[in-house]
């Protein structure tokens, strides 16, 4: 692969469904964990990261300057964590 289709943001070309599920099969678990450790509840952070998927599956299109999907992803479980301790 050379670099400048490396650095192609996969949000640039259409919805790939391999792609989500792998992001999705690579990051879930590790994005539950990470979420665990402001939340302190598997049940709530489960249920930030799956929303986190769900946003990301219907907005694929609309995040073109995205360049870096896991960099992404925690950082929107991250502010959503922090969102929930502050939102009672």
């Amino acid at each position: 692969m050379n670099q400048s289709a490396k650095n192609k943001s996969p949000f640039r070309s259409p919805f790939d469904n391999d792609l989500f599920a792998t992001v999705f099969e690579e990051l879930y678990e590790p994005l539950c964990r990470f979420c665990m450790t402001f939340i302190h509840q598997k049940d709530t952070a489960e249920d930030i990261v799956q929303e986190q998927f769900v946003y990301l599956w219907e907005n694929w299109s609309r995040l073109s300057e995205i360049e870096a999907i896991k960099s992404y992803l925690y950082t929107s479980v991250r502010n959503k964590s922090l969102s929930y301790l502050v939102v009672p």
